[in-house]
């Protein structure tokens, strides 16, 4: 009761506050929790230095050049090795039924960062090893397997190479990394397509397979046309990404489409040349152990030769074209997916009442999406680095929401500037110089004039006494945390008097100085050059004092080298921001246009003597704002650019206006799905899923693409290659789906949560473009009949009597 009414002071209040959360006080005496600060001591003894230097802490250079530095991470390798374990421990959920305890300390957060980084980065390891072991089971071949992961692995750091020495760029996105989960499902799902290509080769008859060259031929032409489209495809679906303003987008976007170009170009050279070793040493072997310390496998055993004699065989006993097969020694080799997909599923999509099924619930679907895509809403919450169930992640909003800003809290700090004038961006490109972010302007003529000095020091004295606590942090004293130096430039030139100067304490002593306040026009300069030298009289926690120009460092603008004051700041701490959260777009709007408030007031009070007031802020929180609504702004912006783009790929590629407007009609169902499935599980469009909005439509391109190239490519009636397409690529979908939904599922598990939440979107993306490529957009090939012009047909390669009549070689080379 009695911290309660302490609270009603306006003196004491932001003492009380630090230890009772936001909802205590006279009618509720419950606080949910409290907190409390350990100071560790400094300085340390000069042995525990000199440990720290045997033990590898730190370098006796580090020590010399910076005593203080040294000893903050002495201190952090003593917490970290003898006490961090414990507090583990200490916040475990055995350890005290009653209380539950969390830690926060800033001085650790990088080590661990870097601990969930391990953690999450061993999740990246365990979803590459889903991918590797699928594919071996898929391919049947632990050699391609292996082949197949290097040449996925290896597009990375090539796409790397090129993207720093050859296009220039130095800006590396954060969100890059992802690319490893993106190559690793799209990578996978080519190489199914190339191996699903040179399976199928095999059933194409004598004409196909007359020797490994016209094989290989067939493979190449029929699987790189494919793989081309999708990758050109995705390539430029990503490539949308470089229209968005922000370089942590831009650099992604051109990684990635890099990283898919690469992919293609490993597969259709390293992994086509490990397949010609497979087809010669290993395919028919069994045992690739043993097969390693072969030599060539005899010609007559190789599947190219089995394809071909049972063509001949087949034409000679039955008069069939040698183009074709018999469906019995095609029946033998084929999967049972393929079977399903070849015999069952096609079956399903060509009868026409269940097509009409199939686009009332997917138009029904797409209803109820959409309506919940229109429902998405900005976020109004801190936005959160961790896993919410993670101790730091605890901690942080705890301490961020739970809690009133107490005098001791760090508040985002908010300044006012004079003699500043607008930052020259010229030339500024981040993507290839990270380090340049423009020049500063100084207003031409500006002077820090004696009126100036009043009007700024008179709203320092205002505003310290009348500000609003709901958005101007408050000191221990009571009043707002303005820091001023004017009140120190004003106490000097006023001799140390204590009728003119009160807030100073007696004992400061101040030097004798040939100016007095306020000071003149043509003496500031030099008043600068020697108030900048002076002790403070403001004393810190341990009582101790620090020159003028390191108290106010930042604030004072003087230039050493033309002895000219270019510039002068003050600032406040915001109640609301601190330095460590991130907090929603529309809170922070409101932060910020409350001190755009206060800085029209203070134009209008001194903006004749003073010039026009630049207000921002140093922890870059008004920055991160619009950064947020360029963001929100274009995340369904650059999707549905992704979408055009993909239907003018498409069109180029397939010649055709009906099939390229089906594709990305699934799509645009696709965006719209996994936009909507998100919403209704009650996300909101926060940085993260903006960023994951906008790269959608790259990733989820890849099965309409297959499915509409191998129905283009197909002979037939529209049925026949409706047919046709799904015995084509009905495997290679099916697989590519597989693994991509395992590339993510060890995202789940990710404590990052950009990590954890890219996995639920890759997973959602992924399933959802799986459903409409085979089920919505095949309908729509089933339903409406489109041109039969064909693109890459295949076309015979030599006479059918010279083949059965056995006059053409059987050369495997």
């Amino acid at each position: 009761m009695f911290s309660a009414y302490m609270k009603e002071l306006t003196l004491m209040k932001p003492l009380v506050d630090f230890f009772f959360d936001k909802d205590f006080s006279k009618t509720n005496l419950v606080s949910h929790y409290t907190r409390s600060i350990t100071t560790w001591g400094e300085p340390l003894d000069p042995k525990v230095v000199s440990a720290g230097v045997v033990a590898g802490h730190v370098t006796q250079k580090e020590v010399d050049d910076d005593l203080e530095d040294a000893q903050i991470d002495i201190r952090k390798a003593f917490i970290i090795d003898e006490l961090y374990d414990d507090f583990g421990t200490v916040t475990g959920d055995a350890f005290n039924g009653d209380v539950k305890v969390y830690y926060f300390m800033i001085a650790l957060i990088f080590d661990v960062f870097i601990q969930v980084l391990i953690y999450d980065m061993m999740m990246a390891i365990l979803s590459v090893v889903a991918v590797f072991l699928y594919m071996r089971a898929m391919i049947g071949s632990w050699f391609l397997a292996l082949i197949g992961l290097c040449e996925i692995v290896f597009s990375l750091p090539i796409s790397w190479y090129f993207f720093t020495h050859i296009m220039g760029f130095d800006y590396f996105s954060s969100l890059n990394p992802m690319c490893l989960f993106i190559v690793a499902a799209i990578g996978a799902d080519d190489i199914f397509v190339f191996m699903d290509s040179y399976k199928q080769s095999q059933f194409r008859g004598a004409n196909v397979n007359k020797s490994l060259a016209t094989r290989m031929s067939y493979v190449y032409r029929k699987s790189g046309t494919a793989m081309f489209i999708t990758s050109a495809t995705t390539c430029s679906a990503f490539l949308c990404a470089v229209l968005s303003p922000i370089a942590n987008v831009k650099s992604f976007g051109i990684f990635a489409a890099l990283v898919i170009a690469w992919d293609y170009i490993l597969v259709m050279t390293m992994f086509c040349t490990a397949t010609v070793i497979y087809h010669n040493r290993y395919e028919k072997r069994g045992n690739c152990c043993k097969s390693c310390c072969a030599g060539r496998m005899d010609v007559a055993l190789t599947s190219t030769h089995v394809g071909r004699q049972a063509s001949i065989d087949n034409h000679n006993s039955t008069g069939a074209s040698l183009d074709a097969t018999p469906e019995e020694f095609k029946a033998q080799s084929e999967s049972k997916v393929s079977y399903f997909y070849d015999k069952v599923f096609s079956k399903f999509i060509l009868n026409r009442n269940n097509r009409f099924v199939i686009f009332f619930v997917c138009l029904a679907w797409f209803a109820v999406a959409a309506v919940f895509t229109s429902k998405l809403e900005p976020t109004t919450e801190t936005e959160q680095f961790l896993d919410s169930e993670h101790p730091l992640q605890k901690s942080i909003t705890i301490l961020g929401s739970a809690f009133p800003t107490a005098a001791r809290d760090r508040g985002a700090v908010v300044t006012f500037s004079w003699g500043i004038g607008e930052l020259d961006r010229t030339g500024v490109n981040q993507l290839r110089n990270t380090t340049y972010f423009g020049e500063p302007s100084y207003i031409e003529g500006w002077e820090l004039n004696p009126q100036c000095q009043e009007h700024i020091l008179s709203f320092c004295n205002e505003f310290m006494v009348n500000h609003d606590e709901t958005h101007v942090k408050a000191t221990k004293e009571g009043v707002s945390s303005v820091v001023c130096f004017l009140d120190e430039l004003k106490d000097i030139g006023s001799g140390g008097d204590r009728d003119i100067s009160p807030q100073f304490p007696n004992s400061c002593q101040r030097a004798n100085v040939n100016w007095t306040w306020p000071v003149q026009t043509d003496m500031v300069d030099e008043a600068m050059s020697q108030f900048i030298e002076m002790k403070s009289c403001n004393a810190d926690e341990n009582n101790q004092t620090a020159t003028i120009e390191k108290e106010y460092e930042n604030l004072i603008g003087f230039s050493s080298a033309d002895q000219k004051l270019r510039f002068v700041t003050i600032t406040v701490d915001s109640s609301v921001m601190d330095p460590f959260s991130r907090l929603g777009e529309d809170v922070t709007r409101v932060e910020y246009d409350y001190f755009v408030q206060i800085a029209s007031d203070m134009d209008k009070l001194a903006k004749d003597a003073c010039g026009p007031v630049l207000m921002t802020d140093t922890d870059q929180k008004f920055i991160f704002m619009n950064t947020q609504k360029i963001y929100r702004t274009s995340a369904v912006q650059g999707a549905l650019i992704g979408v055009a783009i993909a239907f003018i790929v498409l069109f180029l590629c397939t010649q055709n206006f009906l099939i390229a407007l089906f594709a990305s009609t699934s799509i645009l169902f696709v965006l719209i799905s996994v936009v909507g499935t998100v919403t209704m599980i009650g996300w909101k469009l926060n940085t993260i899923v903006s960023i994951l909005i906008t790269i959608l439509a790259g990733f989820s391109v890849d099965y309409v693409v297959h499915l509409a190239y191998a129905f283009k490519t197909a002979d037939g009636t529209n049925d026949a290659r409706v047919k046709e397409a799904f015995g084509e690529m009905g495997v290679s979908v099916m697989s590519g789906m597989m693994t991509s939904v395992m590339a993510s599922i060890p995202l789940f598990l990710c404590n990052v949560v950009f990590f954890a939440s890219f996995g639920t979107f890759l997973c959602a993306t992924i399933a959802f473009s799986f459903v409409f490529a085979n089920f919505f957009f095949m309908s729509l090939l089933a339903q409406f009949k489109t041109d039969g012009t064909q693109i890459g047909g295949r076309q015979p390669v030599a006479d059918e009597e010279g083949i059965a009549g056995n006059k053409i070689g059987v050369s495997e080379a």
